[in-house]
């Protein structure tokens, strides 16, 4: 069975920017989707930048720009994170993850040797099946520690093949409670069927927990439909 890969390579500080190539290979319909995201020392995320989506066979020299005036002086790092998707919008089996360390002094930006930490593999929340109400895509996020869980979320919705929104949140999970995540769906959507596909993980984390439904619109009214 055809596998997906991902890859980043030559990853870099380039001046007051992050320089990287990005590679995507697998069967057809095959798509790599991923970010940049920028970590002060504590870990926690301070930007994020979206990459786009990839074609498989397609390789990308990226260049992008620190926002070295939100940062302010101090030690950061950077974390290049692709996924793949197998042509179903299902996630595929490849996943490339590369850090790169820099220093920022007086509003300039300055390599570093310093080992960029590693994102853990901290087991995800479980998630409840998508549901909707009214207009808004619900879904129930428990966590399974015995400590409070800082987790990411997010919902990506668009037509199978087509161009897909993304939307993001972030929220503190209790110990051992049960939260809700809404998301509102987007205005003026034309009458078809939607996919809806929602990732959830912890901070700091690679590990996600997925979920995948599908919505029909119908003028004013949304409902869920099976996948077939």
């Amino acid at each position: 069975m055809a596998t997906s890969t991902a890859t980043v390579t030559g990853l870099r500080v380039d001046g007051q920017a992050i320089a990287f190539t990005v590679a995507v290979d697998g069967p057809p319909g095959t798509t790599g989707e991923g970010s940049m995201i920028v970590y002060d020392a504590t870990g926690t995320e301070r930007s994020r930048t979206d990459l786009g989506v990839m074609t498989a066979d397609q390789h990308w020299d990226v260049w992008l720009e620190l926002p070295v005036a939100s940062l302010g002086d101090g030690d950061y790092y950077a974390r290049v994170i692709i996924v793949t998707k197998a042509s179903d919008g299902g996630f595929g089996d490849g996943t490339a993850n590369e850090g790169v360390s820099f220093l920022v002094g007086r509003g300039r930006v300055y390599p570093s040797t310093e080992h960029a930490p590693d994102l853990e593999f901290i087991r995800p929340p479980t998630i409840s099946p998508l549901r909707l109400e009214g207009s808004w895509v619900v879904f129930d996020m428990t966590n399974p520690e015995a400590y409070a869980l800082a987790v990411t979320h997010e919902l990506m919705i668009g037509p199978q093949g087509g161009t897909f929104e993304t939307f993001r949140g972030a929220e503190l999970l209790s110990i051992g409670a049960t939260q809700q995540a809404h998301y509102l769906l987007p205005e003026n959507l034309v009458d078809g069927k939607y996919m809806l596909i929602v990732s959830v993980q912890a901070e700091g984390s690679v590990v996600p927990a997925t979920g995948l439904a599908y919505v029909l619109v119908e003028g004013d009214v949304v409902t869920m439909v099976p996948e077939t």
